[in-house]
């Protein structure tokens, strides 16, 4: 908040405007997306994300052909010495999806082609092993950059499995687990949870009515044709879920806190219709190593399976400091949800509801209660995007990155670029514990 001057003239400020980390070589036909970072203790920022559209198959490089589409797919990964100033291209790679993690001093990189493709690079970015397949049983899977989680000397990936489902594909989240020190690459390396339901399945039909969520799995059929009379969109009425998160709760005094230490949470961004709320879930591990997706229960008892949570209803990113003990949070606000489907919401890019202009940042001591710490970044237009946030912690600083998009006449939003952000002595910016 601007302070002096007249108070008409007071508004919120970004905190940390955008800097170009890659501009899209043809705007018109590559698409940028899924940005990944990780910082290094040193002061080093590694960035990833991936290129998509008809202008991708021209581009030199490592590229790839997603089986399934035929679509052309490369990523690229840049890195920075100098807190995000300056970026220099080190590596192109021919999957999508991909997510950096950095378990000691070796940063992996695992994304998506068909199958898990993975790489590594043990001089901090410098350099990269080929990709090596990691098949896993029943690959159809969908990976979005989000934290890597690290707990008792493994590293935790939780990804969606798609499934056939009632009205169509759905998706199913999946949490991988490997030992740290062994090699990632090897399939034998990873323990893979049980089966999980389908969000239809896992949240029973009532918590729908009473949770305000408009459409509930035995209706979508129904809205799918009144959608065609209507000019509305099936995913208006699709129920899934997407995203996932994992995060572990520290804090002893915690309700939710596990004293056996076997238990970690999923967040996971909802499709309901409903703005503003996310899925929850526990991940539990059993004596023999095993782990099970069950729904979440309330200390009354009952089960719990959707959370108030600050643009949960699309993708976020959480990063845990283990400084300030609070939770970080970077996501998309809500700007109309109220508007009708006619008239000026159909001129628009992409629905009031969904407005992707404002990154905003909060932080939680507890993953319930957010509380609004800053500005990020913001376009001038709901064409102008600022969406698609990765958060990374390193020392006084937190970074994001993000997918950028700027409006142009005639067409609608779409990133054309990735963006890094630099928030300095961020924990200054708590202002209640």
């Amino acid at each position: 908040m601007r302070t002096g001057g007249a108070v008409s003239e007071w508004k919120v400020i970004p905190i940390a405007p955008g800097a170009d980390v890659f501009l899209s070589p043809d705007p018109a036909g590559v698409s940028l997306g899924n940005p990944s970072i990780v910082s290094l203790p040193g002061g080093r920022i590694v960035v990833s994300f991936d290129m998509t559209g008809p202008g991708t198959k021209h581009l030199e490089g490592a590229k790839a052909r997603e089986p399934v589409s035929g679509h052309w797919l490369q990523g690229k990964v840049l890195v920075s010495s100098d807190k995000g100033k300056t970026w220099t291209s080190k590596v192109d790679f021919p999957f999508h999806q991909a997510q950096l993690f950095r378990v000691g001093h070796t940063i992996y990189l695992m994304g998506l082609a068909g199958t898990f493709r993975i790489m590594r690079s043990v001089d901090g970015g410098e350099s990269w092993s080929k990709p090596a397949e990691l098949a896993m049983e029943g690959d159809d899977y969908v990976l979005t950059p989000v934290n890597v989680f690290h707990a008792n000397e493994n590293v935790y990936l939780v990804v969606m499995k798609r499934i056939a489902g009632k009205n169509g594909p759905v998706l199913i989240p999946v949490v991988f687990r490997a030992r740290e020190g062994t090699d990632l690459a090897n399939r034998k390396a990873w323990t893979v949870s049980e089966p999980c339901k389908s969000f239809a399945e896992f949240v029973p039909a009532q918590c729908f009515e009473y949770f305000g969520i408009q459409s509930s799995p035995d209706s979508i059929s129904e809205s799918l044709k009144q959608s065609q009379k209507n000019s509305l969109r099936r995913s208006d009425f699709q129920l899934d879920w997407a995203t996932p998160h994992l995060v572990e709760i520290i804090d002893p005094n915690h309700r939710w806190r596990d004293p056996r230490g076997r238990t970690l949470h999923l967040f996971a961004e909802t499709h309901t219709n409903v703005r503003n709320v996310a899925a929850i879930a526990s991940v539990i591990s059993d004596e023999s190593g095993g782990m099970t997706i069950q729904n979440k229960a309330a200390p009354s008892d009952m089960q719990k399976y959707l959370v108030s949570m600050p643009g949960g209803h699309m993708k976020f990113d959480i990063a845990y400091d283990e400084t300030s003990h609070m939770y970080w949070l970077a996501c998309n606000p809500c700007f109309d949800t109220m508007i009708r489907s006619n008239g000026s919401y159909a001129a628009r890019s992409v629905e009031q509801q969904d407005d992707r202009r404002q990154l905003l940042l909060f932080y939680s001591p507890n993953l319930v209660d957010w509380c609004l710490a800053a500005c990020i970044d913001s376009g001038s237009s709901a064409k102008d995007w600022r969406h698609f946030c990765s958060l990374s912690i390193g020392g006084n600083d937190l970074f994001a990155v993000c997918c950028s998009g700027y409006a142009r006449p005639g067409t609608r939003g779409y990133s054309d670029r990735i963006t890094f952000h630099s928030i300095t002595a961020f924990r200054e910016l708590i202002y209640s514990r």
